[in-house]
């Protein structure tokens, strides 16, 4: 996980770790970017035309799943860059779908 705020990056960091499904941890991706089967940007960077790639796409595999929550604009960067490697991908405008889907049956089902 990297963000340009680092104490932006703790405190997700926190939160993420206090759910207790998994360790999540501030890593330099650059290093060892083949090392990671999923790859997610968590943070503010794509939604300028002018931010810079929060990692550098070209280390990739193929093979490695790469997400970003940014939903505007809703083909960042980052996403274009992965799905020219051939990585699978998850737009920000995608996975904001499924979460308001989710809402939507939890709450139905609270309701009943």
């Amino acid at each position: 996980m990297r963000d340009n705020d680092v104490e932006r990056t703790a405190s997700l960091i926190g939160r993420l770790n206090a759910l207790g499904r998994g360790e999540a941890r501030s890593a330099d991706i650059a290093a060892k970017a083949d090392a990671y089967d999923v790859v997610v940007n968590a943070s503010p960077l794509g939604m300028r035309a002018d931010d810079p790639l929060p990692i550098d796409v070209s280390r990739l595999p193929a093979t490695t799943f790469v997400g970003d929550v940014v939903t505007k604009p809703p083909l960042t960067p980052l996403i274009e860059a992965a799905r020219a490697r051939g990585c699978p991908t998850v737009t920000g405008t995608q996975m904001f779908g499924r979460v308001c889907e989710r809402m939507v049956t939890f709450l139905l089902d609270a309701g009943r």
